[in-house]
């Protein structure tokens, strides 16, 4: 474009110098203002280009810083998931442990209740037998009576209770009794049931076991040789009919008033509903729990021992006073005898000149 300017101001004659003065000098303007936009361009180029370098550093290092948060918020709750586990699985062994200790085995507090109402039932009845033997036995010790009207009493109760089908038709009785035969019924002692007629029973069959009680002596007699006599005979035959007096009133006032509770607890642990019961809960009972079981059923063998003991010593306290009884009969009379002829001699001695 130059050139052909240059060629054109030439034809006119004297501007072709200027012209390429002006030419030139806008060339370097319009060249300096390119440098000039191409530095600044570049300059801003290469800023945004660290800018954006330096963001991507920063942007780099919080995604590195984000990672790392996260795998340790990760690790911190897989401790602490860890350590809750730990502290669970501990505790549920530290519970088990402690369950484990106090296991008071089946059913505590029942059988607690069950002991404790045995327990008291066994000393009523310990504590109410001798004033039993006193009011119901009729022959008891010191005890007079009117032959006649005690016969008649029996006789009386005998026929409104304890008639029989034989009786009734022998036409001794009119009518059946409540109790047939019960007033000679020794099985009924053993019986719990405690209703009037089988109590009057169980009476009567012991009255008729012990027998008759002793007329009153004649008034005066007492001073008498004769009357002395018949009151040391009186104490002997009673002292010998205390021994089986008490034992059958034990064995009735236990069937009555204990046998019931010790059947019971002994059927805890054999023989009935109940005790198939604690044969199934021992399957899930803690150690402890068994050995408690254990330790009870001990117990309660121990007192069916004691009881067994008891019963011997009153075997053997019968046993001796039937001993008595027939060493009196064997030698009984020969003493009498030479006491008689002791007591003659003296007598004699005494009147004698």
């Amino acid at each position: 474009m130059f050139a052909g300017a240059g060629a054109a101001w030439a034809s006119c004659g004297g501007t072709e110098a200027l012209v390429n003065k002006a030419a030139a000098g806008l060339a370097g303007t319009i060249i300096g203002a390119i440098s000039a936009a191409t530095g600044s361009i570049t300059a801003l180029d290469e800023a945004q280009t660290e800018e954006l370098i330096g963001s991507i550093k920063v942007l780099t290092k919080q995604v590195q810083t984000s990672t790392s948060n996260s795998d340790d918020s990760t690790r911190q709750a897989e401790e602490a998931g860890a350590s809750f586990q730990t502290a669970l699985a501990t505790n549920e062994v530290i519970n088990k442990m402690v369950l484990d200790l106090k296991s008071q085995g089946y059913d505590p507090c029942a059988q607690a209740s069950a002991t404790k109402q045995m327990a008291t039932a066994e000393a009523q009845v310990t504590a109410a037998l001798p004033q039993r033997i006193a009011a119901e036995v009729q022959a008891g010790g010191g005890r007079y009576g009117d032959l006649s009207t005690v016969l008649r009493q029996r006789e009386q109760q005998h026929k409104a209770l304890f008639c029989t089908q034989a009786e009734v038709t022998a036409g001794l009785c009119s009518s059946l009794g409540a109790v047939p035969g019960g007033d000679s019924n020794a099985s009924l002692i053993f019986s719990s049931d405690t209703s009037p007629n089988m109590l009057a029973a169980k009476n009567a069959a012991i009255n008729n076991i012990i027998g008759m009680p002793d007329a009153l002596p004649p008034a005066g007699s007492a001073n008498t040789p004769q009357g002395q006599a018949y009151l040391l005979a009186k104490k002997q035959k009673d002292a010998f009919l205390a021994f089986p007096a008490y034992s059958l009133k034990a064995i009735q006032s236990d069937a009555e008033g204990f046998d019931s509770f010790m059947s019971e607890r002994v059927g805890q642990y054999f023989g009935t509903d109940r005790a198939a019961q604690w044969a199934h809960d021992q399957a899930s009972e803690a150690e402890r729990g068994v050995l408690v079981d254990t330790v009870k059923i001990e117990g309660l063998l121990l007192k069916l021992h004691e009881r067994q003991l008891k019963q011997s010593l009153r075997a053997e306290a019968d046993q001796a006073a039937e001993l008595a009884l027939e060493n009196k009969r064997i030698n009984g009379q020969r003493v009498e005898a030479a006491q008689m002829a002791v007591a003659a001699a003296n007598a004699r001695s005494k009147v004698a000149p």
